[in-house]
C-alpha cells in the first residue's frame, strides 16, 4: 500500500512540474476589462475588452492593437482620467482532492504597483465581485470598445468603485486598484489573478506570487494605446494539486505508524 501511495505521490508531481496541464482553466463570461473612465461624476466611461482573460496570451510582450481618443471623453483632461482592470469567471472542475465536482471562481485585478496581491477572502465578497462584474458586462456589450457614462447604475464606476477608486466590491484590500492618466505620458498596471475553490465543505482561496503581466497606457496627447509585458516566468502549483499531495502524505505517514 505504502509503495502505491508513493507512487501516486511521484506521478501526481511529475504531472505538476512537467507541464502547465492543471494551470489551464476555460471560463465563460470572463472578458478581461480595460476600463477608462472620467472620474467627473456623469463623465465618460469607456470599456476596452481585451478577450476572454483565461485564454488571453499572458506571455508574449506586444502592442495590443486598441486605441482610444481624448476627445472621446467629451473636453475631459488626461489627468482626469484613471483606469481599471478587471474579469471575474466561473467554470465546474473535477478536483481531485475532495473527489468531488466543485465550483472554481477566478478573479483578475489590477493594481498600481505590482508586489500588491492582496484580497478580501470573504466569500460574499467574492460573490458580490462575481456578480457586480456580469453586470458590467451586460451595459459594456460590445467589442472590442464600448462607451457610456460613469454614473450608469451598472457602470463599472458604480459596481465595482462604489464611491472609492480601486475598490473592485470590496474586493480589493489596498488603495493601488487603479492608475491614473498624464498628457504625454506612460503609467503602468499590474494584473493579478485569484482562485477560490468551493465544494466537498471545502472553501480554498488561493493568491498569486506574481502578476500576470504589465499593462502600459501611453498617450501622445490625443491618441491612447495599451501595451503589455510578460511577467516573469512561474510555473504555478495549483492549490488543489498541492492538497492532493499533501493528502497523499499524510496517508503515507499514517501507513507506516501502522506497521510500526
Amino acid at each position: 500500500m505504502k509503495k502505491v501511495l508513493l507512487t501516486l505521490v511521484a506521478a501526481f508531481m511529475a504531472v505538476t512540474f512537467s507541464s502547465s496541464a492543471f494551470a489551464a482553466v476555460s471560463i465563460a463570461d470572463a472578458d478581461l476589462y480595460a476600463v477608462v473612465y472620467d472620474t467627473t461624476d456623469g463623465g465618460v466611461e469607456m470599456a476596452i475588452n481585451l478577450g476572454n482573460a483565461s485564454t488571453f496570451d499572458y506571455g508574449t510582450s506586444r502592442d495590443l492593437g486598441v486605441s482610444f481618443n481624448i476627445n472621446e471623453f467629451n473636453g475631459a483632461e488626461w489627468s482626469s482620467l484613471n483606469v481599471g482592470m478587471f474579469a471575474a469567471g466561473k467554470d465546474s472542475v473535477f478536483d481531485l482532492t475532495i473527489f468531488d465536482t466543485v465550483d472554481n471562481s477566478i478573479f483578475y485585478m489590477g493594481k498600481s504597483q505590482a508586489g500588491y496581491p492582496d484580497s478580501s477572502t470573504n466569500p460574499s465578497i467574492m460573490t458580490n465581485f462575481a456578480n457586480n462584474a456580469a453586470g458590467i458586462y451586460g451595459y459594456h456589450n460590445a467589442a472590442p470598445v464600448s462607451t457610456g457614462v460613469n454614473n450608469a447604475n451598472t457602470s463599472y464606476n458604480a459596481l465595482m468603485n462604489q464611491g472609492t477608486a480601486g475598490f473592485y466590491s470590496g474586493l480589493n484590500d489596498s488603495s493601488a486598484g487603479e492608475i491614473s492618466l498624464n498628457a504625454n505620458d506612460s503609467t503602468d498596471m499590474y494584473l493579478y489573478e485569484y482562485t477560490r475553490y468551493v465544494g466537498g465543505g471545502q472553501d480554498i482561496f488561493t493568491a498569486p506570487q506574481d502578476y500576470l503581466a504589465k499593462f502600459t497606457f501611453t498617450n501622445d496627447g490625443t491618441i491612447g494605446t495599451i501595451s503589455m509585458e510578460a511577467a516573469p516566468a512561474v510555473v504555478p502549483v495549483p492549490g488543489s494539486v498541492l492538497l492532493l499531495i499533501s493528502g497523499l502524505l499524510s496517508f503515507v505517514g499514517l501507513s507506516r505508524r501502522r506497521a510500526a
